[in-house]
C-alpha cells in the first residue's frame, strides 16, 4: 500500500520524525517515533502525524475499511427484458440480470499498518412485487433471443390475474466481502447488500374477435 513521508520547509520536501511520547523532533525513525505522512483512510487522504506501528489501533483501520466498502457498493443497474419502461404482458417470460459493477476496493492505512476490504458481486435477489422471489447466482442472465417469450435461466413469468397492474420490483445485490491486512491473514466477512426498487407494469392482452 503506497505512502510517502515528508514535510515541507521553504518549498522543499524533507522527512520529519518526532518522539511519540514527548512530541520532540528527532533525526531518524525507530521505536516510539512517529512520522509525518500521507494517511489514506478509506479514500480520505490527509497529511498527519502517524504514530509508531506499536501505537496504531489495527481494529480502527479494519472498522474504517469495512464500513466504507459496505457504504459504497452501488445499487444494482437493472438489465431486465422486457425493460421497465415497456413492461410485459401476463404469461410472457422475463429475463432478469444486472450490469457487472466490478469489484470495490477500500484501504485504511496509517504508516506501514493497513487494512483493505474488497467487495465482489456474488448473487442477486429479485422480489417481484407479488410475494414471489427469484434468487440467482452471479449477475443473472441477459436476454439472448429477443424473439422468445420463454423466461430466461434467471427469469420469471407473471401468471396470475392478480398480477395485472403495476408491480413494485426490488432487486438486491449480494456482495462477498474479503478483509486483508498487513498484520493478519485474509478473512471472509458477512456479505454486503445494495438495493434498487422500480415499477414494472404487467398488462393483459385482449383478444380481438373477427367481425361476423
Amino acid at each position: 500500500m503506497p505512502h510517502s513521508e515528508y514535510d515541507v520547509v521553504d518549498g522543499e520536501a524533507v522527512t520529519s520524525y518526532r518522539d511519540h511520547a514527548t512530541g520532540e523532533y528527532v533525526d531518524s525513525p525507530g521505536p516510539g517515533v512517529e512520522q509525518y505522512m500521507i494517511v489514506n483512510c478509506g479514500g480520505d487522504v490527509a497529511l498527519r502525524w502517524v504514530p509508531p506501528p506499536e501505537a496504531i489501533d489495527p481494529q480502527a483501520l479494519i472498522n474504517t475499511a469495512v464500513s466504507r466498502v459496505r457504504a459504497v457498493v452501488p445499487a444494482p443497474a437493472v438489465d431486465i427484458s422486457p425493460p421497465p419502461d415497456v413492461g410485459a404482458p401476463a404469461n410472457f417470460g422475463l429475463w432478469l440480470a444486472v450490469d457487472d459493477p466490478g469489484q470495490i476496493n477500500v484501504v485504511a492505512q496509517a504508516g506501514s499498518v493497513w487494512a483493505g476490504a474488497t467487495a465482489r458481486f456474488q448473487s442477486i435477489r429479485w422480489d417481484m412485487g407479488n410475494g414471489d422471489v427469484v434468487e440467482c447466482d452471479g449477475l443473472g442472465t441477459p436476454i439472448v433471443d429477443p424473439d422468445t417469450d420463454e423466461q430466461g435461466p434467471c427469469g420469471y413469468t407473471y401468471r396470475r390475474s392478480a398480477d395485472i397492474g403495476v408491480r413494485q420490483v426490488t432487486v438486491t445485490g449480494i456482495w462477498s466481502v474479503e478483509l486483508v491486512t498487513s498484520f493478519s491473514g485474509p478473512a471472509m466477512l458477512d456479505p454486503a447488500t445494495s438495493q434498487r426498487t422500480f415499477d414494472y407494469e404487467v398488462f393483459e392482452i385482449q383478444a380481438v374477435g373477427e367481425p361476423g
